[in-house]
């Protein structure tokens, strides 16, 4: 009995794939060029993390275990993460923790932070 359900999950499986909106998603992901990479963790959330001190006046998001060119992913998250010219963007300071974090003092963004990334594909 547990054959035939086997195979007739086999057989649907097969015949959705051929349906059209299947044919649109890659089965594949598509390779990432970028000369860093932010893994997730291992249940399956990127590793951004917000860091409150000095009693709660001072907010801090890390970037944590980023492999590749930490610097440059620095870069690219001062540059696109907020609007060139606005306030955020202005108080947003970046530096390099080690050689694997990236900290983030511009207030509450771990959300923006966690978005961007996912747009880019991690």
């Amino acid at each position: 009995m547990s054959i035939n359900i086997v195979s007739n999950l086999k057989r649907l499986l097969s015949s959705s794939r051929s349906s059209p909106f299947y044919s649109t998603i890659s089965s594949s992901p598509r390779p990432l060029s970028y000369p860093y990479f932010v893994p997730r963790n291992s249940k399956g959330s990127l590793p951004v993390y917000s860091d409150i001190r000095n009693g709660g006046s001072r907010y801090l998001v890390l970037v944590k275990n980023i492999r590749g060119n930490v610097n440059a992913l620095r870069d690219d998250l001062a540059s696109s993460l907020f609007e060139q010219g606005s306030e955020d963007a202005a108080r947003l300071k970046a530096s390099v923790l080690r050689s694997d974090t990236l900290v983030l003092a511009s207030g509450r963004c771990k959300h923006r932070v966690m978005d961007w990334l996912r747009l880019k594909g991690f």
